[in-house]
């Protein structure tokens, strides 16, 4: 699996959490910061976009890291950076 996979996938995990709750999912790309930038993107729908993301890829992320945000949560991700954290952590055999 490269990043350009994992990119892909949590690009669409966002766009079908924002479809499905009602808002724009044209806005979503590589740039965007999830928690800022949409409507709605809070805490439990990092989990789900989390879960959905393990599912789609087929392997599992530690629900404890929340890839939008760096480790020590001062600094919020945009999905271009959340991907390499997703991406970085399948490389170190995380699962």
């Amino acid at each position: 699996m490269n990043l350009e996979t994992v990119k892909s996938a949590l690009i669409g995990v966002v766009k079908d959490i924002q479809r499905f709750g009602g808002h724009d999912e044209s806005k979503v790309s590589g740039g965007v910061y999830p928690v800022k930038d949409l409507p709605s993107f809070d805490s439990q729908i990092c989990i789900e976009a989390m879960s959905m993301l393990s599912s789609s890829l087929g392997i599992e992320i530690p629900l404890d890291r929340n890839i939008f945000a760096t480790e020590d949560k001062k600094r919020l991700l945009t999905i271009d950076e959340a991907s390499v954290v997703v991406y970085e952590g399948l490389s170190k055999g995380e699962k």
